[in-house]
């Protein structure tokens, strides 16, 4: 039977705003032929907001951007910083911190994951292949710069080879400190599939492998698979965030994203930070489509790469049967709806 058990917080702990969450464990009290004295048998958790009186100005910075916009690139420097877009790529080109380079590669559009045992029971690459070919082909057609003294903008307009009708903007807003505020809209069409996943992903180099989550976890966990996860703090390696199934697949994924921090071990690197909304991240070796063309672990390429991919949302597992049955509706992307998500990239 249900209780329901009123705790009695001292308002001293939730005066400052900000997230708190409440956890209760039920654990064994005496050892069992199964398990010993202390194991977890179930968890519940509460999550809540205690919200600010009032907004607080922050200090302006002090701090000036220099914009220089070239015929192939449009350079954004600060003190000890420059960001570097590509008019060539379509695409932000390099984040470099007291120089220290972040990106590998160019982020871009994701709509892709490599399909799972469950997406292969009910024909995923066949009802929703277009989003393949949308992830791997994409044409810039539009570039806008925005400036001020203490922010810039470049936007990126993407169509997509799929459907006229179907418009991606990302636009990165450079600021005086060095983060840059990253926002990726999808403006829907009718008449296309479900979309795997809604994102945007990047390379960075190997040696940023460490990995500290604020989210759901600690396991991997998907948008119909959070009620095993409790979201608290925790930390792995990218190595390690790739789950040994017997093909290779989709893994690693943690919803309810509030901060990722992507490190090397000397504990430089960059923070992913959600702003409005929590997101959902992955941080893997290997590409969507390495992981997708490779039948066996042994044939995954050496790890030259850490690969980043933040989504707005991704697609459900699914798991009733791995033989037909598909996921539940409401844990699919409908791709005729708009959709909006942030984040912002930070130093270490």
């Amino acid at each position: 039977s249900e209780q329901t058990v009123e705790l009695d917080i001292p308002a001293a702990l939730t005066k400052a705003a900000g997230e708190y969450y409440i956890n209760v464990s039920l654990n064994l009290k005496e050892n069992t032929l199964w398990a010993e004295a202390g194991y977890e048998v179930a968890f519940g958790q509460h999550v809540f907001k205690v919200k600010a009186d009032q907004k607080v100005d922050q200090p302006s910075s002090t701090e000036q951007l220099r914009v220089v916009e070239g015929d192939v690139n449009i350079g954004v420097h600060g003190t000890d910083f420059s960001v570097i877009f590509s008019k060539a790529v379509g695409s932000l080109a390099s984040i470099n911190y007291a120089g220290k380079e972040m990106i590998e590669t160019p982020p871009m559009p994701m709509f892709w994951r490599a399909t799972t045992d469950n997406d292969k029971g009910f024909e995923q690459q066949f009802n929703a292949g277009v989003w393949y070919l949308a992830s791997i082909a994409r044409k810039c057609v539009d570039i806008e710069l925005v400036k001020n003294e203490s922010s810039a903008t470049v936007a990126f307009t993407y169509q997509l080879p799929i459907s006229t009708e179907v418009v991606v903007k990302v636009a990165y807003t450079v600021l005086a400190d060095g983060s840059v505020k990253v926002r990726s809209e999808y403006t829907g069409a009718e008449n296309l599939p479900h979309i795997p996943t809604f994102g945007v992903s990047f390379k960075m180099s190997a040696d940023y492998d460490q990995l500290t989550w604020h989210a759901y976890g600690p396991e991997e966990n998907y948008s119909d698979r959070t009620h095993g996860a409790r979201l608290g703090v925790f930390s792995n390696t990218v190595a390690d965030n790739v789950t040994n199934y017997m093909v290779p697949q989709e893994s690693g994924n943690r919803t309810g994203v509030r901060w990722i921090k992507v490190a090397d071990q000397y504990n430089q690197g960059i923070t992913i930070a959600s702003t409005e909304q929590p997101v959902e991240c992955n941080v893997s070796p290997y590409t969507a489509f390495e992981l997708e063309n490779a039948n066996h672990h042994f044939e995954l390429p050496a790890r030259h790469y850490t690969v980043v991919t933040v989504a707005g949302k991704q697609m459900g597992v699914g798991g009733d049967d791995s033989w037909g049955a598909p996921v539940h509706d409401e844990h699919l992307i409908k791709s005729n709806q708009n959709m909006t998500f942030e984040f912002t990239i930070e130093r270490l």
